[in-house]
């Protein structure tokens, strides 16, 4: 029966989003064609350009029917290409529907025209045909009047978030993406090495799932000569012909936290790297962190004593939510905590990432998102409360999911995955190029040990690290591939670095961490060849170095530019009598110019209350005998541009900006 047909299939269309469309209507008892039925076959089993390619060839017999041009812009909306092209289908379907027709498309018509407006960023359009649609839809649909709402209030999130939009540059990883969804990107220091997840074909992988993919598995990836090669199975430690995801890598690239499928539907794992350079195999993370919900995505923070993961156990706020767990002194994880209402949702939150700045970026279906997920940035105030998370706008984040946003160690860069269109597959990684780096509480130390000896490996040498009266306080195993180092230091301190090889210091780095919180990186070459082993071996060399006649040379590095690249110190001779004394001076670029947030200005001076919400209020006075008062002080545009977002809210009819100041106008406390 056709009608009864059409009003299956609608039910099926709509029911894939949570939108129910089946009406009570009459029944035509006319049979369907062929092509109508390999049409409609196709778009039941989801296979919509196949669907599409059909329902044109009805569209030829019949150009203007209602309902054929609402299938044909369904099938189109539902692929990467065709959003744009939805659009001429959906308003051809909406203006032909005629009164008692059975021709006429449903009334979510309506609701897709809107739909393919918001994907093609015409937010305008979409809210004005939502706002014709609410007074159509039956007051009893309640979950149909839901979705008009809840895509509605996305379209406004999307006018609001494109009037400050980014001048930042999204760069599609070509060479990692494929076909098959790829996502969850970590990078390594020097941003030479890529571990990612992908549903991509593997040896391990060979029979597709439901939506003709494979399940996924973690690939990693390196550059050589600023190219990246061919992904490979990061290794059967890690692997399995089951389902792995790629959640998390430590900093000094030895611990790895993934997620498998497993009889809880989800849980998470963590690998540890052995000395030599092999993954362990993963163990699951206790019972605190697992339970038979659904543990999707975790992290760890710098000091790896806070584990921050996802869960839709009970007792959370709605779908899934983030938790933080305490390291105990015995090594394992103590009770979860739900982060509340301020970062919680009653929709999804994902893969939570703490940056070293202590900011926490994750994704939400909730809070002001403009798509499926957005990116979300947020920090904890100095009553350690988090503040009410930042949408990190567009173009980071699209009409489409974005998500898993990892900022580069030298904070130049982000990674994350997106589903926006444009891609080549389901879901791509893309990397992001900040206009200013972002904040940094860390210094990283990385580089190479190179020995040309074969019977000598990089275990025997290890690095120490020091307070300026020789104390030692951690030792560090350079296991890395291709004998590679990286240590993260906090600024704010001075650190000697000790290369020690066969128990002897062959090699010392003095630094000197500034207290701006900037972000430098000092790559060191230790090179070890015959002649350093052998002269290690006589016995009167081993004595002058026991007797400490290691002289000292100084070289200062400091960033020439607000765009901080890397400065690369290469100690190249066999002379194991220098070592380097770096000073990190991590200044702006222009002398006494930082950035800060300007509230506002008077003629006469405020009461201290006045600022009762922020702390450390400044002010100063101009020559006139104004006040200029002002929040924060920032060495980058960026970061006082992100400060402003998080507290524009508490001041909705001023007019707040992110303004200069210099060392004349810095002024003083308001009190």
């Amino acid at each position: 029966m056709k009608l009864f047909r059409f009003i299956i299939l609608v039910f099926f269309i709509f029911n894939s989003v949570n939108i129910l469309a089946q009406r009570s209507k009459t029944v035509d008892k006319s049979t369907y064609s062929e092509n109508e039925i390999l049409a409609d076959n196709a778009l039941q089993e989801e296979k919509y350009e196949k669907a599409v390619l059909l329902y044109k060839k009805l569209l030829n017999e019949k150009p203007d029917n209602s309902k054929i041009n609402f299938l044909v812009g369904f099938c189109y909306l539902n692929t990467d290409y065709g959003k744009e092209l939805a659009i001429d289908y959906f308003e051809k379907a909406v203006s032909n529907m005629k009164k008692r027709s059975q021709d006429n498309a449903p009334l979510e018509a309506y609701y897709y025209l809107a739909d393919a407006y918001y994907h093609n960023y015409n937010f305008t359009e979409a809210v004005d045909v939502l706002n014709k649609l609410t007074e159509k839809i039956p007051k009893n649909e309640d979950l149909f009047n839901f979705r008009v709402k809840r895509l509605k209030e996305k379209c406004e999130n999307g006018q609001n978030i494109s009037l400050r939009k980014l001048e930042i540059k999204v760069e599609d990883l070509l060479e990692i993406n494929s076909k098959y969804s790829d996502h969850s990107p970590l990078i390594n220091s020097d941003e030479t090495e890529l571990i990612f997840t992908s549903r991509r074909e593997g040896s391990k992988l060979s029979v597709k799932s439901y939506d003709d993919q494979f399940d996924a598995n973690i690939y990693t990836s390196e550059k050589n000569d600023s190219v990246w090669q061919t992904p490979y199975s990061f290794g059967k430690t890690v692997n399995s012909s089951s389902h792995e995801a790629s959640t998390f890598i430590s900093a000094d690239y030895k611990t790895m936290i993934i997620h498998k499928y497993d009889r809880n539907k989800g849980s998470l794992y963590i690998s540890k790297r052995k000395e030599s350079g092999e993954w362990g195999n993963a163990v699951a993370l206790g019972s605190n962190i697992n339970t038979k919900y659904r543990e999707t995505a975790g992290c760890l923070t710098p000091d790896g004593r806070k584990l921050y993961f996802t869960s839709d156990r009970k007792g959370g706020h709605g779908g899934l939510d983030i938790y933080v767990s305490d390291k105990l002194n015995n090594g394992t994880w103590g009770p979860a905590k739900n982060l509340g209402a301020t970062i919680n949702t009653n929709f999804n939150e994902e893969t939570p990432f703490i940056h070293k700045n202590g900011t926490l970026f994750f994704c939400s279906e909730g809070h002001n998102s403009i798509g499926g997920y957005d990116i979300l940035g947020s920090s904890k105030n100095k009553k350690n409360k988090w503040s009410n998370p930042v949408n990190m706008g567009v173009p980071i984040n699209s009409v489409d999911d974005d998500f898993f946003y990892i900022p580069s160690p030298n904070g130049r860069f982000a990674y994350y995955a997106s589903k926006r269109q444009g891609g080549k597959g389901n879901s791509d990684i893309y990397r992001i190029g900040l206009s200013n780096p972002v904040k940094n509480n860390y210094v990283v130390v990385s580089g190479n040990i190179i020995i040309s000896k074969e019977n000598v490996t990089q275990k025997e040498v290890k690095i120490y690290i020091s307070d300026l009266n020789g104390k030692k306080n951690h030792s560090y195993n350079p296991i890395l591939k291709k004998n590679s180092f990286t240590l993260f230091l906090e600024t704010g301190k001075s650190y000697i670095l000790h290369f020690e090889f066969q128990d002897l210091t062959i090699h010392k780095i003095k630094i000197n961490a500034g207290n701006n919180g900037s972000f430098l990186a000092l790559e060191q070459h230790i090179i070890l060849d015959d002649i350093i082993i052998k002269s290690l071996k006589d016995s009167k060399y081993r004595q002058k170095l026991v007797q400490g006649n290691i002289e000292t040379k100084e070289y200062t590095s400091k960033p020439k530019s607000k765009d901080i690249s890397y400065d690369k110190i290469i100690a190249g001779n066999t002379d194991t009598n220098a070592t380097l004394d770096t000073d990190v001076d991590n200044t702006n670029e222009e002398e006494g110019k930082i950035f800060s947030i300007q509230l506002l200005s008077s003629k006469t001076q405020l009461d201290e209350n006045y600022f009762e919400d922020l702390e450390e209020v400044k002010y100063f006075q101009d020559e006139d005998g104004s006040y200029f008062y002002y929040f924060g002080e920032y060495i980058y545009e960026w970061e006082a541009t992100i400060k402003l977002r998080m507290i524009i809210d508490k001041f909705p009819k001023a007019h707040i900006f992110v303004n200069t100041i210099n060392n004349k106008t810095r002024a003083k406390k308001n009190q």
